[in-house]
């Protein structure tokens, strides 16, 4: 065999070892939410669809919870590990910290599943009191935006597609 032909072969196998570790991925997938969907908020498991809370007191520490409709549009299983959320208000210069929420649900092939979450947590709504001087006036809103995280039962990890979720602040304390 000549220089050029076994340089070649080597070639050749180079280029199919890439192509099989490419397509083989590293156990992450869902482009866009395709197979494993976030399809939008409810006021808790199996209510009435949320598309925003108002009129939430900004001097009030009790955490926001709210539930995720998902849709696991697969034949395998997948078991929800955690909410992730980042948050944004318009108009501020504040870096508000990104947070996550244990959850844990089982979602069978080709089924929809909603469960609760904490949006806002405690810790979080001290956060944005301390820093109250950095935030617009009252009132003002925070989009919060979420995506979930889960495990097939093959044991590749899937994310849904990110939804948001407006949190009107005014003005007042907890009620009660």
């Amino acid at each position: 065999m000549g220089k050029g032909r076994f340089f070649g072969n080597i070639a050749a196998l180079a280029a199919l070892l890439f192509v099989v570790v490419a397509a083989t991925g590293c156990g992450q997938s869902n482009d866009q939410g395709i197979s494993f969907k976030a399809l939008g908020w409810q006021l808790d498991a199996g209510g009435e669809q949320l598309l925003g809370f108002t009129g939430v007191p900004f001097d009030c520490e009790q955490a926001l919870v709210a539930a995720i409709l998902m849709e696991n549009r697969m034949v395998q299983g997948i078991q929800t590990e955690r909410a992730d959320f980042r948050y944004r208000v318009s108009a501020s210069g504040l870096s508000i910290p990104q947070d996550s929420d244990p959850m844990s649900v089982f979602i069978g092939g080709a089924d929809q599943e909603s469960a609760e979450t904490v949006v806002l947590s405690t810790a979080l709504r001290n956060f944005l009191q301390n820093n109250r001087n950095q935030l617009p006036e009252l009132p003002f809103t925070m989009v919060v935006t979420a995506s979930v995280l889960g495990i097939t039962d093959s044991g590749d990890e899937f994310r849904t597609n990110q939804i948001s979720l407006p949190i009107e602040f005014v003005e007042g304390g907890c009620e009660g």
